[in-house]
């Protein structure tokens, strides 16, 4: 940030959230490798100036690493895909435990038309039951935190109805 954006949010906001550097392909761009470097700095930045932090998004169906679904060149079985999403959340979540306030955890996973369920890797992979599944996971590793789906137009139809299906499931 420059020092007129500084100045703009120390003086009229009390929480950040991050656009990207929370995402998947930021955080935890191989199977083996995290970089924790941008979202520890705004972490940083947050705290040293009274601010709370929501973290976006353990789970998006955008920027996130194409290893996640791939097993030695084939598609990946719903079992090591939730295996990898959950230690992802662990790690990532976990990392934060105690510095952020609430967590993003599932984003965009309702269909903007006519399907329930965005067509995502998550979804194809695993089934609907992934976003059950991150939200156990989110509480696990972090359970003070405050969990949250988020959606855009979530209150506008056709989201409005599948969100409140979501909910119900």
């Amino acid at each position: 940030l420059n020092e007129a954006e500084r100045r703009l949010l120390f003086a009229n906001f009390n929480t950040v959230t991050p656009e990207s550097c929370m995402k998947p392909a930021s955080l935890h761009p191989e199977e083996n490798r995290f970089d924790f470097a941008q979202a520890d700095a705004l972490v940083e930045m947050a705290h040293a100036n009274g601010l709370t932090v929501n973290g976006h998004a353990l789970l998006w169906h955008n920027r996130c690493p194409d290893w996640f679904f791939n097993d030695d060149g084939q598609e990946a079985g719903r079992e090591l895909v939730l295996q990898r999403m959950r230690a992802h959340i662990a790690a990532v979540a976990g990392h934060f435990a105690g510095k952020v306030q609430s967590w993003d955890v599932v984003n965009e996973a309702i269909d903007d038309q006519y399907e329930y369920l965005r067509k995502s890797k998550w979804l194809t992979s695993i089934g609907e039951d992934f976003i059950a599944e991150a939200f156990i996971a989110a509480h696990k590793a972090d359970p003070k935190a405050e969990l949250f789906y988020n959606d855009y137009r979530i209150e506008q139809q056709p989201k409005r109805d599948k969100a409140l299906r979501l909910i119900r499931d």
